[in-house]
C-alpha cells in the first residue's frame, strides 16, 4: 500500500510506502477514519479492530476493538503525539447516537478498554478538541452544549459544563444580508472545536453545507458543497462566544475528519492568512445513495468569503468520488 501526502509547503504530492509488518497490525483493508497528532486511525470493519498508525515510522498501537455502537466511529482524537505513554488519552465518538468514550492506549494491553463517559442522556457529541495546557478535552454536542472533560484520573473522569453567552445577531449563524441568511438556513451545519496550541484559544467553527433540494426532496444527482463558515472564539473571562468578524487573527484553521488544529501564518507564511482549509466531513457510510463523497474540500478565505481549490481542482461539472476521504495530517 502507498500513502499519498500532499505537502502544502512544497505544493507537491509525496508518496510513502506502508511500513511495518501486518502481523498483529492493520492490514491493507483497514480504512482511515481519522488523524490526530501525527497518527492515523485505522479501522477494520470485519472485526472492529482499531489501530493508531504512524505512516512515517511504521509504528502501530492497537486500541480496544470497537465492538460497541454497531462498529461506527465518528471521531477520534488523542491527547499527545506519544500514545505509548501512560498519560495519553484517546477519546472517540461512536455509534448511531454519537456517544463519548475514552481509553488509555499507553497502559498494559490487558487493562485497556473503552470507558463510556456520561450517562444515558449523554449523546450526540459532534466535535472534540484537546488543550494540552489545561489538560482538558472540550466537547460540542448537537444542541450547542459545550463540556470540558478532565480525564487525568481514568478511574474518576470529571465533566464541567461550559455555560456560554452568545450574541443573538451572530449566533448560531451570522449574516450580512438576507440572501446570506436564507442560504445558511437551507444548509446542513457541522460544528468543529479547534484549540490553537500556542495561544490555547478555543474556537467554535460552524460549517454550512448545501444539500441540493428538488421538489420531492434531495437531489442525489447533484453533489453537496460547503458554502460558508462562521467562527466564534470562546472568552473564558466573560464566558461568551465572540464572533470573529471577517478575521481569524492571522490564524489558519484546518478541519475535516481529522483532529482540527490552527497554525499561525507568522510561523507558516506559505499558508493563506485568515483562511479555513477544509476537507469533506461526511462519512463514507453516507455515500451509499450518492455517486459523490470525499470531494468537498478547498480553502475558504474568511476575510473576503471566497473559495479556492486545494490540490483537487474546483470543477463542479466533473466532481467525482474520492476514496479514501482526504484529511489533514501533521507529521511529527
Amino acid at each position: 500500500m502507498v500513502y499519498q501526502f500532499y505537502s502544502l509547503a512544497e505544493d507537491k504530492v509525496v508518496s510513502l510506502d506502508k511500513k511495518g509488518s501486518n502481523e498483529c497490525g492493520p492490514d491493507n483493508d483497514a480504512k482511515i477514519v481519522g488523524s490526530s497528532h501525527g497518527w492515523l486511525a485505522l479501522f477494520h470493519e470485519h472485526n472492529c479492530d482499531l489501530f493508531l498508525y504512524n505512516p512515517i515510522s511504521g509504528r502501530h498501537i492497537k486500541l480496544p476493538p470497537l465492538s460497541m455502537g454497531n462498529g461506527r466511529l465518528s471521531k477520534i482524537i488523542i491527547s499527545s503525539s506519544s500514545p505509548h505513554e501512560e498519560d495519553c488519552r484517546a477519546v472517540i465518538t461512536y455509534g448511531p447516537e454519537d456517544r463519548l468514550a475514552f481509553c488509555c492506549p499507553g497502559r498494559t494491553r490487558s487493562t485497556i478498554e473503552w470507558t463510556l463517559l456520561g450517562d444515558c442522556s449523554s449523546y450526540q457529541y459532534e466535535s472534540l478538541a484537546y488543550s494540552s495546557k489545561q489538560k482538558l478535552f472540550f466537547c460540542a454536542r448537537t444542541h450547542d452544549d459545550l463540556e470540558a472533560w478532565n480525564l487525568r484520573d481514568p478511574l474518576s473522569p470529571r465533566m464541567t459544563p461550559i455555560v456560554v453567552s452568545v450574541e443573538e445577531d451572530s449566533y448560531p449563524l451570522a449574516a450580512r444580508s438576507e440572501l446570506e441568511l436564507d442560504l445558511k438556513l437551507l444548509c446542513e451545519d457541522y460544528k468543529f472545536l479547534v484549540v490553537a496550541e500556542m495561544s490555547d484559544e478555543l474556537f467554535h467553527v460552524r460549517r454550512f453545507v448545501m444539500t441540493p433540494m428538488g421538489p420531492d426532496g434531495s437531489d442525489e444527482s447533484v453533489p453537496y458543497m460547503t458554502v460558508g463558515f462562521d467562527v466564534h472564539k470562546y472568552d473564558p473571562e466573560t464566558g461568551s462566544l465572540v464572533y470573529m468578524d471577517r478575521s481569524l487573527g492571522g490564524l489558519v484553521i484546518f478541519i475535516g475528519c481529522n483532529d482540527g488544529f490552527a497554525l499561525s501564518t507568522a510561523e507558516f507564511p506559505e499558508l493563506k492568512p485568515n483562511s479555513i482549509y477544509f476537507t469533506d466531513v461526511r462519512s463514507p457510510l453516507e455515500w451509499i445513495v450518492s455517486g459523490y463523497g470525499g470531494h468537498d474540500l478547498g480553502i475558504f478565505n474568511y476575510q473576503d468569503q471566497t473559495f479556492t481549490s486545494c490540490y483537487y481542482p474546483c470543477d463542479f461539472n466533473n466532481i467525482k468520488r474520492i476514496v479514501p476521504t482526504p484529511m489533514w495530517f501533521t507529521p511529527l
